[in-house]
């Protein structure tokens, strides 16, 4: 009984009027500061930033070099004889500076062409009844999928990533060994 009274107490006093709503805190607002926060807090607050990492300044103050356009620097020329020596040895510099260049587009044309293949591969396979994403070629005599796949495409062919192209061809041909291919095979390939 005594514990019914006791929570009828504690509902009379929960239930009157003149408690204290409290306001929901806002963001950027400024509030007033009530009372001053012990030292136990304080030390409990030093204690947590002690265990933060310091973040370190990352951004560094490098030289930046530029030209005044105004006042551009001046050449000597060489005599005849160290001018041909020099231009024989810039003439191979921008050879193999040409040679570069062709390497990187030639590695961007692979790449290109093994990105185009794995999204025609992927369009295929989520819709493999559409005639529209495949195209048919026979094997010929001793030849494998790749020199297959090679004299479709060209030679890029040869940079595809062989387990990935030979398991995912593997399921959109049934009934076609892709690892031992005979001559007259009929091999559904990707269309772009």
């Amino acid at each position: 009984m005594k514990s019914f009274i006791l929570l009828l107490c504690a509902f009379f006093f929960a239930c009157t009027p003149e408690s204290e709503v409290i306001e929901r805190l806002q963001i950027n607002k400024r509030y007033p500061l009530e009372s001053w926060p012990d030292s136990a807090y304080i030390a409990s607050l030093d204690s947590i930033l002690a265990t933060e990492p310091i973040l370190k300044d990352t951004s560094t103050n490098e030289e930046v070099i530029s030209i005044n356009p105004h006042k551009m620097p001046l050449f000597t020329l060489p005599k005849s004889n160290q001018a041909k020596a020099q231009s024989s040895s810039a003439h191979k510099t921008t050879s193999s500076i040409s040679e570069q260049q062709a390497e990187v587009q030639t590695s961007q044309k692979e790449e290109n062409f093994v990105s185009s293949f794995s999204n025609a591969l992927e369009k295929w396979q989520s819709d493999p009844s559409n005639t529209d994403n495949f195209k048919v070629v026979k094997a010929n005599e001793d030849e494998d999928l790749f020199k297959l796949l090679s004299r479709t495409y060209g030679k890029e062919a040869s940079k595809l990533p062989h387990f990935y192209t030979l398991s995912t061809l593997q399921s959109v041909n049934p009934g076609v060994s892709l690892e031992h291919l005979k001559k007259g095979d009929a091999i559904r390939i990707p269309k772009w």
